[in-house]
């Protein structure tokens, strides 16, 4: 089948987003279709609603103030895009990733004119986190194309526990288009259930290619010596890393400490001392995950590329409003007998870091889910 999906994909650090697209197409190709990704961009209109709310709070911040704040996030938003074309994530996704070569530029482009496709696919990643508030995001439901084209969710996630009540109507008259729904986390089988729809929970794209697969594209790091790698998201304080008892266990083992940072919920920031940062290409950044001694992380992906390559980790829980991203890892580690890498205060960070991991359980689970 001629298979077209629908996910995010323009992100220029975000690693887990890219590789999530590229796995799930090798994983179609290999089973004989022609995935292709579909490249839709919600168009940014701006409702009198949110006009009036924007106007009414510039009346009541202090003008001076708020062009200062808004000067200082443009300069770290234009040091981090140049920073970012170190990456190359361009380049892969030309190499690596099939479009039909179109950008749909909001919801009635692509309703006008829909792919020619045998099934449209959404997901991974949390493209039902883009609310049914805003039309333009019904194309994340798959609201286009013939009503005879299949439609099918794969690992899809709503990125939070709860839908919004108000908009569990729109999303079941969403829904019931589909004809099969999977799910990232156990919570979006509740979601989906809540609005009469059944959906079963499904692995991560990452995870359904082997280490063999991606040894095939890796590219091993140019540094001689043994080191830790930290990979960061959605992080604003070195302090929610433990970083100098990190560095402590490095540095008591000899391990020198590379780390990368990515965007999440805002723009990712250099804010750990003593050490490398490495704006490493995809395949690049493969190579710093299956070379280090451990892994140190706050990211869903960070992780599975951990178990995937056979590295040892240990993964952060996010704090705070942000900190319902951690389900899908929680869950993910319970599943595997690997609660003890999840850092949360009932180990140190050297009892947690040495927990030992028998890769041929990990993988004879993950095989079976």
């Amino acid at each position: 089948m001629k298979i077209g999906i629908i996910t995010f994909w323009q992100s220029n650090d975000n690693y887990g987003q890219a590789l999530q697209c590229f796995a799930l197409q090798k994983q179609l190709i290999s089973m004989g279709h022609t995935p292709f990704l579909i490249k839709y961009t919600p168009s940014h209109k701006v409702n009198k609603t949110s006009l009036t709310e924007k106007l009414w709070k510039l009346i009541q911040i202090y003008p001076i103030f708020r062009k200062l704040k808004n000067w200082q996030k443009a300069k770290e938003a234009k040091v981090f895009s140049l920073k970012n074309k170190q990456r190359k994530f361009e380049e892969f996704r030309e190499m690596h990733i099939l479009t039909n070569g179109i950008v749909y530029h909001g919801l009635s482009d692509i309703q006008n004119n829909p792919p020619e496709a045998d099934c449209y696919l959404c997901g991974s990643d949390q493209v039902w986190s883009m609310l049914l508030d805003n039309d333009e995001n019904q194309a994340f439901y798959l609201n286009f194309g013939k009503n005879e084209t299949k439609r099918i969710a794969y690992a899809a996630s709503f990125g939070r526990d709860i839908y919004p009540s108000e908009l569990n109507s729109r999303l079941h008259n969403m829904l019931v288009r589909f004809d099969a729904v999977s799910v990232r986390e156990k919570t979006g089988i509740d979601i989906c259930a809540k609005v009469g729809i059944q959906a079963i929970d499904v692995l991560d794209p990452t995870l359904l290619l082997s280490i063999k697969e991606y040894s095939q594209v890796i590219e091993r790091p140019s540094i001689d010596k043994k080191y830790f790698y930290t990979y960061s998201i959605n992080v604003t304080s070195e302090k929610e890393l433990c970083w100098n008892e990190l560095l402590k266990y490095a540095n008591k083992h000899g391990f020198a400490s590379i780390s990368t940072i990515s965007s999440g919920y805002f723009i990712g920031r250099e804010i750990c001392s003593n050490t490398q940062y490495a704006y490493a290409t995809i395949l690049q950044w493969l190579g710093y995950i299956q070379n280090a001694e451990f892994v140190a992380t706050t990211s869903f992906h960070g992780v599975a590329f951990c178990l995937i390559l056979h590295t040892n980790f240990i993964y952060f829980p996010l704090k705070g409003i942000h900190s319902r991203g951690n389900s899908r890892v929680i869950s993910l580690l319970e599943s595997l007998g690997l609660h003890e890498k999840i850092f949360n205060g009932n180990m140190t960070i050297e009892q947690s870091i040495e927990y030992p991991i028998d890769w041929n359980m990990v993988d004879t689970k993950l095989s079976v889910k």
